[in-house]
């Protein structure tokens, strides 16, 4: 008969009222500490053999991959520079570290585990960050360096090319041209006059063109210095009016004052350079000076003078501008600008033409010669002067170019040329002239025609 090993619930009970009374004297505390650091214990024996079996393993196969691979790749490692294979090192050591770390998350870390595994993560971070942090500055330093060759790139595309020209002086449009030899008309001469600035007190000699009759040059001058009028150009009548010119044949001028104006040394001033300034186109180096047809004349500062000199020489030429916007070429002398050096000689033609080239615009009274255009010689052969400019000047274009260039003849014609050849320059015409040609002095400067 086979035997029913199924017990009732009640046999059950009973037998383990049966049982014997275990009784344990230790507090629950002890007990509980006891169980708890056995079965840590016995883990951290197993994971112990874990955490050593994986880097044992991991660094044998490393070994033997730096042992074949440069056996398969020999060219590559020699070529290869050592922050190259530092790098490589540095990434085979992170990938080794973060296996390591993937197997021991395996299973849930002790309190020495994660202690080791912060420990770990801390040293490569410590180890990454500076290697990025070297990438980082490498990459900024050469971004730097290349945006300064751009920058110096696009300076040097960016900076115009410098020509040597007559560009720097500003543009005078209404500038009143000379009167030309070739333009003078049958049974006409030109007249010279001294006009006057009151407000500046420079004097503007203009050329007028005068009909050639039985009149004297002096007969003409006498009259038109009387009678014309500049209205509409910002200038005032001459300052010698009100005067009988007489003058027997080899015989020196006479000036009879008919009026007594000369009282104040400026009206002084402009009577004596406004003579000056008429001496060349009259022909006539002194004139004698009287008041009501006694000799003599109070000319202020300058005392009683009955015989004055009126030579000049090397005046030099001006660009003048009115208040009416009318410009005109005036001497040094008619702008009260020196002549002379310190110790009282006249300047040379060449210290002429470089005081046209730096004057400081003063009282309208401004350069006439533009300060990149720069005369290195002065050539000289009897009426002839050749005038020679640094290689590749060029000459201003326009109204400009006829004052620069007139400005030059006029000043060489004070040091007795009568002809002017110009080289060195690039340009081969300047306004109304043409620079590859000898060109004559003109007949009388700012020519205005008399209504």
């Amino acid at each position: 008969m086979r035997r029913n090993n199924k017990l009732s619930e009640e046999e059950v009970q009973r037998r383990v009222k049966d049982l014997p009374e275990v009784r344990d004297q230790r507090p629950k505390d002890e007990i509980y500490y006891n169980i708890m650091e056995k079965r840590q214990s016995q883990k951290a024996t197993g994971s112990s053999l874990k955490r050593w079996a994986v880097p044992v393993l991991s660094a044998a196969a490393l070994l033997l991959m730096i042992i074949l691979v440069p056996a398969f790749f020999p060219s590559s490692n020699q070529s290869s520079s050592p922050e190259e294979n530092n790098q490589d090192n540095n990434n085979e050591s992170r990938s080794e570290n973060e296996s390591n770390s993937e197997d021991i998350e395996e299973e849930p870390p002790g309190e020495d585990e994660t202690m080791h595994t912060q420990e770990s993560e801390s040293e490569e971070d410590e180890t990454v960050e500076p290697e990025e942090k070297e990438e980082e500055t490498e990459d900024s330093s050469s971004e730097d360096e290349e945006s300064q060759e751009q920058e110096a790139e696009e300076e040097t595309v960016q900076e115009p090319e410098v020509t040597v020209g007559g560009n720097d002086m500003p543009e005078y449009d209404n500038y009143t041209a000379a009167l030309q030899e070739d333009i003078e008309s049958d049974g006409m001469r030109p007249v010279t006059i001294p006009l006057q600035d009151g407000t500046s007190s420079v004097i503007v000699p203009v050329t007028i063109l005068a009909s050639e009759s039985d009149e004297s040059l002096l007969e003409s001058f006498d009259q038109l210095n009387d009678e014309f009028s500049p209205e509409g150009t910002g200038l005032e009548e001459s300052a010698l009016q009100n005067i009988e010119w007489t003058k027997e044949e080899e015989e020196v001028p006479s000036a009879d004052f008919e009026e007594e104006n000369t009282e104040g040394s400026a009206e002084s001033d402009l009577i004596v350079r406004s003579l000056e300034e008429i001496a060349r186109y009259l022909d006539e180096d002194e004139v004698k000076l009287s008041y009501n047809g006694e000799p003599g004349l109070d000319l202020a500062n300058f005392g009683n003078v009955e015989s004055l000199d009126i030579t000049t020489e090397n005046r030099g030429y001006y660009v003048y501008t009115t208040e009416e916007d009318v410009n005109f070429l005036v001497t040094g002398n008619g702008a009260s600008l020196p002549t002379t050096r310190e110790d009282g000689q006249l300047l040379t033609i060449e210290e002429t033409f470089e005081q046209m080239q730096n004057h400081e615009e003063q009282n309208g009274v401004a350069a006439s010669i533009p300060s990149d255009m720069n005369i290195v010689d002065v050539e000289e052969e009897e009426e002839t002067a050749t005038i020679v400019f640094e290689e590749g000047t060029t000459f201003p274009e326009d109204d400009n170019g006829t004052l620069v260039t007139e400005a030059i003849l006029f000043a060489a014609s004070d040091f007795g040329f009568e002809s002017i050849n110009f080289e060195g320059t690039e340009s081969t015409e300047a306004g109304e002239y043409n620079l590859e040609e000898t060109i004559s002095v003109p007949a009388g400067p700012n020519f205005m025609e008399d209504d």
